[in-house]
C-alpha cells in the first residue's frame, strides 16, 4: 500500500491482486494504514472509496 497525505487529505492505494475472499479485510486494513502512517485520526464520515483506492480526511490535532 502507498499512503499519500496533503494537509488533512489522505489517499491510500493498494497495489497488486487481492482475491475476492480477502475483500472484506482490505478496507479496514487500508484505514488502519492511514492512522499508522499519518499518526492522525480519520475524520468521521470522510472515508470513501473501495479496496483499490481509499480517501479520507484526518484530524492531526
Amino acid at each position: 500500500m502507498t499512503v499519500w497525505q496533503a494537509g488533512d487529505r489522505v489517499e491510500v492505494i493498494r497495489h497488486g491482486y487481492a482475491p475476492r475472499r480477502d475483500q472484506p479485510l482490505l478496507r479496514p486494513a487500508m484505514a488502519a494504514a492511514i492512522v499508522d502512517v499519518t499518526g492522525c485520526q480519520i475524520r468521521q464520515g470522510t472515508l470513501e472509496g473501495d479496496s483499490g483506492v481509499l480517501r479520507a480526511m484526518v484530524d492531526c490535532g
